[in-house]
């Protein structure tokens, strides 16, 4: 059509002089070349006019058909999806590892005689899964017996335990109507309602694309690398975002040439951080010290366009709000590797309050970030405590004693990874190894209160306590304590004695039971063990205590946004 016009408007100028020719042979009248062309001049204004109109009449003309076309092939489909009565029933397995073992009911075995599938069962031996009841096959707790319901058409009830995995949505939410492109292609991803929904309509909502420039960070160019040392140049990571903020303890460094080839990648104080690929959807601000600093290409970061409208602080807490967070989940694409593209997150709407009510909020989480300063004071003072008076009682004239002396210790036992389960489950006991919990078990090798050390692998040394029935593998040393020392006692003395130290072998560290039993130690009396454990009770009751306000403070802030938006 186009093209058309392109021929038209090339061979007006001949009709026009064409039609001049015309009117000069009726007139008999002569003119010269010159006059003739300043008619055509004249004429050729108003007659290209006259052609861009038709022109433009008839793309919206065909652009209207083309969108008529689509939409009624759109509404056919919604008027069949909307008035099917029948739900779909759409089963997903869980994406974490331990939970798809949980859900398929088995897993396999690689180790060497005991290969092979090996069911999950309870203590009885029957077979755990929510697919199906090998002994009932109409059990209504399992998934098998829901999609037989919802084959032949009957009513589905999903009961609470199988809410993770199952779900009945309506036909016509697995169809994508937005779409220019409708291909009727149903999605097994339920399409939500609208995020914003979940903000009352008492501010106006904004994309970010209309409050802020989203921009991209930069890798390290091929030929580059990170510093060896400490440089002025720093490079944040995805891995050093840390509670709306970034952290710098392990903090990795580039050159100054490394710099200047990617200095245009970098992030301000007054910008927000938001990571796109792998993690995503970490928001938060930027230190003052790292203020111009590299940015990493697997985050982004956003640049406010006018101060005088948006305070940064509050956009970094609404990004992290619960309702943002879920556009952000939603507008996440990729199956490997997670990304959100930059468009993506020019997306993302938001609500716009007046300044001063931005300020609140500001002021509001800020003081819900000071309990939770306060808080984390609170353990690191009452750790020290704990350390202190621990050390004292060993600084004190008592007597040295080796290990041997006042406990006995023995290695766990063996038992294969497939009877380690990762879920409690009734008559299950805590399975545990040389870092601490492995899963549960059907039986157990120890009963009371014993410390527990780790005595291979990296962090071997390590010491955990535990109580009641459990079972010890053989990575893990069961310890003992005789009849005159406090239990409590001796594990704080064992963790002070930081046992990693005498570890041998490279490749594999381990701790032997003989080397650690020939370790000597300051043993009080009996009276000053359970006056030092009351102590250390005391400081563990603060630290638990300090523990709560920082595991609520996520929550109190969301409550803040919510009373607000």
């Amino acid at each position: 059509m186009l093209e058309g016009h392109r021929k038209q408007r090339n061979g007006l100028d001949k009709v026009i002089y064409a039609e001049i020719n015309k009117e000069l042979k009726i007139a008999k009248n002569k003119f010269s070349e010159v006059d003739v062309k300043q008619k055509v001049d004249a004429l050729l204004p108003n007659r290209l006019s006259e052609l861009k109109a038709i022109q433009k009449q008839e793309i919206k003309k065909r652009f209207l058909a083309y969108l008529q076309k689509i939409e009624k092939d759109k509404l056919f489909y919604f008027v069949l999806a909307y008035s099917n009565p029948q739900k779909v029933l759409i089963v997903k397995s869980p994406s974490d590892n331990k939970e798809q073992k949980q859900f398929l009911g088995y897993e396999w075995s690689a180790a060497k005689g005991n290969e092979g599938i090996k069911l999950t069962t309870d203590a009885q031996g029957k077979h755990l899964t929510p697919l199906y009841d090998p002994e009932n096959r109409y059990n209504p707790d399992k998934i098998n017996t829901l999609i037989q319901q919802n084959f032949s058409g009957s009513a589905v009830a999903i009961p609470e335990s199988l809410e993770p995995f199952a779900s009945l949505v309506s036909l016509v939410d697995l169809l994508d109507f937005t779409r220019k492109d409708f291909d009727k292609h149903i999605s097994l991803s339920v399409k939500k309602k609208e995020s914003t929904e979940q903000f009352n309509d008492k501010y106006e909502l904004k994309k970010i694309s209309q409050i802020g420039y989203v921009k991209g960070g930069k890798r390290i160019p091929k030929g580059f690398g990170y510093s060896k040392e400490k440089t002025d140049y720093p490079y944040i990571r995805v891995s050093d975002f840390s509670n709306m903020s970034i952290s710098t303890e392990k903090m990795l460094y580039i050159s100054e040439e490394t710099f200047l080839e990617i200095q245009q990648y970098t992030i301000s104080k007054s910008d927000i951080y938001i990571s796109i690929a792998g993690t995503i959807g970490l928001c938060g601000t930027v230190p003052d010290e790292l203020d111009g600093k590299s940015l990493t290409e697997n985050a982004a970061k956003i640049v406010i366009k006018n101060t005088q409208e948006i305070n940064y602080k509050f956009l970094s807490l609404v990004l992290n709000y619960e309702s943002v967070q879920q556009q952000i989940s939603e507008r996440t694409k990729g199956i490997g590797v997670p990304k959100l593209s930059l468009y993506e997150i020019e997306q993302l709407k938001i609500p716009q309050p007046p300044l001063d009510i931005q300020a609140q909020i500001v002021q509001e989480c800020e003081a819900v970030d000071a309990e939770v300063e306060k808080a984390i004071t609170e353990i690191e003072k009452a750790k020290k405590e704990i350390e202190n008076e621990t050390q004292n009682s060993i600084n004190k004239e008592y007597p040295t004693k080796k290990l041997s002396d006042i406990c006995t210790m023995q290695a766990g036992k063996f038992i294969s990874a497939s009877e380690i389960k990762d879920l409690q489950d009734k008559g299950l006991f805590p399975c545990y190894g040389g870092n601490g919990l492995r899963g549960y078990t059907k039986t157990f090798t120890h009963e009371g209160h014993f410390p527990l050390i780790g005595r291979q692998g990296a962090l071997c040394g390590n010491v955990k306590i535990a109580q009641g029935q459990f079972y010890a593998t053989e990575h893990a040393v069961g310890v003992k304590a005789n009849a005159d020392i406090n239990v409590t006692w001796l594990y704080h003395q064992l963790k002070l004695l930081n046992l990693n130290q005498y570890a041998t072998g490279v490749a594999q560290p381990g701790l032997s039971v003989q080397k650690i039993l020939n370790i000597s130690t300051t043993v009080p009396p009996i009276k000053e063990q359970e006056n030092l454990v009351q102590q250390i009770e005391t400081q563990e009751a603060i630290i638990t205590a300090a523990q709560q306000i920082i595991d609520a403070a996520a929550s109190k802030k969301q409550a803040i946004l919510k009373q607000y938006l």
